[in-house]
C-alpha cells in the first residue's frame, strides 16, 4: 500500500501544511509587489497615457456613433408620426367601407328574397296563362 501523507492523518500536520501554503503564496505576492515597486514609474505613466489616448479615441467614436444613431432615431420618429397621420384616416375609411359593405350585403339579401318571390309570381302567372291558353275559347 502507498504511504499515507502525514497531513491526511494528523490534524496538526494538516494545519501546518495549510499555513505553509499561505506563507508561500504571501511570499510570492510580496516578491511581485517588490518588482512593481522597483520598476520605474515612467513606464507605467507611458502605458497609462497610451491607454488613456485609446480610451479617448474610443469615446470619440462612440460619441459620433451615438450622434448618428440619435439622428436616425429622430428621422424614424418623424416617419412614425407621418405614418400615424396616414393610418388613422385610413382606418376610419376602412371602418366606413366595412359599414357600407355590411349595408350592401343586407340590401343584396333583401333583393334576393324579392327576386325569389318575383320568380314564384312569374311561374304562377305562366302557369295561369298556360291554363287559360289551353281552355276552350268558346267557353
Amino acid at each position: 500500500a502507498p504511504p499515507v501523507p502525514a497531513a491526511a492523518t494528523d490534524p496538526r500536520a494538516a494545519h501546518q501544511a495549510a499555513v505553509a501554503d499561505v506563507a508561500q503564496r504571501m511570499a510570492s505576492q510580496l516578491a511581485e509587489l517588490q518588482t512593481l515597486a522597483l520598476r520605474p514609474p515612467s513606464a507605467d505613466v507611458q502605458a497609462l497615457e497610451r491607454s488613456l489616448a485609446e480610451r479617448e479615441a474610443e469615446l470619440e467614436d462612440l460619441t459620433a456613433e451615438n450622434a448618428e444613431l440619435s439622428l436616425a432615431n429622430e428621422e424614424l420618429l418623424e416617419e412614425v408620426v407621418e405614418l400615424r397621420q396616414y393610418l388613422v384616416p385610413t382606418k376610419l375609411r376602412l371602418a366606413h367601407a366595412e359599414d357600407e359593405k355590411a349595408a350592401l350585403v343586407r340590401e343584396v339579401r333583401k333583393l334576393t328574397v324579392k327576386l325569389a318571390a318575383t320568380e314564384r309570381e312569374v311561374q304562377a302567372l305562366r302557369g295561369g296563362a298556360g291554363a287559360i291558353s289551353r281552355a276552350p275559347f268558346w267557353g
